[in-house]
Parts: structure tokens; C-alpha cells; sequence
């Protein structure tokens, strides 16, 4: 009875996938501005407070298929908090620029669903900060480098022209974070 129940309900997912639609007849190009909000990880540090993050990214739909390929471009910043050595860090993402290629489910009218995967190059400037005599933080050290990143995403496309977007930024050289991303998307929707 289990087994029946778990595939009646997979088959009940997977019936949207099957079904045919009149909604991927999309303008060719988009292009999307956005904001949101990061938190950074690293091992030695923790999690970090939210930062901010700014970015754009041209789009192209590929005619015929579900596929779009992507070119982004970001700047942002993540802090860590105070850790047990009284040191604070901070991290600003320079100039990340990734090429993503995306995968959209356009089965609904007002919204689609979209995942892909990004690889891309970036710089990244890194401050300690320690605390002096007088308990204030101070900078301490700086180190600036470049990486190559790789970028896994997902998202929902409301209306054509809202993007809410979910993504793991992961650098080679350390200092990954996620960020969850609001962006407003012009040109793009579906062709008249």
C-alpha cells in the first residue's frame, strides 16, 4: 500500500512535465537588474551576517527549446563576526562574472521555474580586522585574489519580469556564500 500511495504521488508530480502548453513562445533577449541578500561560509569563520549584493545579467532564450544561456555580472560584500581570536573579517566581491545556462519549466501561465549552473571568474578583496587597545576594531591585513567560481541556481519567474532567485556562489580559492536575489527583468515575456 505504501509503494502504491508514494507512486500515485510521483505520478501526480510528474504530470505537469508531460502536459504541452502555448507558454514558451519568449522574446529572444532579457535583460534583468537586481539586489539581494548574501551570507558567506567558511570553515575557520562560521557564518557571517547578511551582506548585500548588486547584479545584472543579459539573457538569451534559445529558440525551440527550454534552455536560456546567461551573462552575469555581480559585486558585493559579506562580513563575519568577531571570533574567538577577536579578529573580524570582511569580504567584497569586486567583479564576479558568470556564464550560466538555465533550464525553464514555462508549463504556467504567470510563472515558470528555472535551475542551471554557472561557471565564472571573480575578484575578491578580504580584510582582517583586529581589535586595538581600545577595543575597537582596526584593519589589519588585506589580500586580494582572483577565482574561478562555480554557481549553481534556482528561481521562479512571476509575470514575466519578477525573478526571485536562490543560488550557492562557491569560490576556488575559499570564501563561498549563498544569496537569495531579487531581480526585475526588461525585454523578455512571452511574444505577441
Amino acid at each position: 500500500m505504501k509503494k502504491t500511495v508514494i507512486l500515485f504521488v510521483m505520478f501526480l508530480a510528474a504530470c505537469p512535465l508531460f502536459a504541452r502548453y502555448d507558454y514558451d513562445n519568449v522574446r529572444s533577449f532579457e535583460f534583468e537588474l537586481g539586489a539581494g541578500g548574501t551570507v558567506a561560509f567558511n570553515r575557520n569563520w562560521g557564518s557571517s551576517p547578511v551582506g548585500l549584493n548588486l547584479m545584472s545579467e543579459l539573457r538569451y532564450n534559445i529558440p525551440t527549446n527550454n534552455f536560456d544561456v546567461a551573462f552575469q555580472f555581480m559585486l558585493g560584500s559579506c562580513d563575519w563576526a568577531e571570533n574567538e581570536s577577536g579578529y573580524s573579517y570582511d569580504v567584497r566581491y569586486k567583479s564576479l562574472l558568470v556564464t550560466f545556462v538555465d533550464y525553464n519549466w514555462r508549463k504556467w501561465k504567470n510563472f515558470s521555474i528555472f535551475a542551471g549552473m554557472g561557471l565564472g571568474y571573480g575578484a575578491i578583496d578580504a580584510t582582517f580586522h583586529n581589535k586595538n587597545a581600545e577595543n575597537v576594531f582596526e584593519r589589519s591585513d588585506t589580500s586580494f585574489d582572483r577565482s574561478f567560481i562555480l554557481n549553481p541556481r534556482a528561481g521562479i519567474e512571476l509575470f514575466d519580469h519578477l525573478r526571485l532567485t536562490a543560488e550557492f556562489k562557491y569560490l576556488m580559492t575559499g570564501n563561498p556564500f549563498a544569496g537569495l536575489n531579487v531581480g526585475f527583468v526588461f525585454g523578455g515575456g512571452k511574444r505577441k
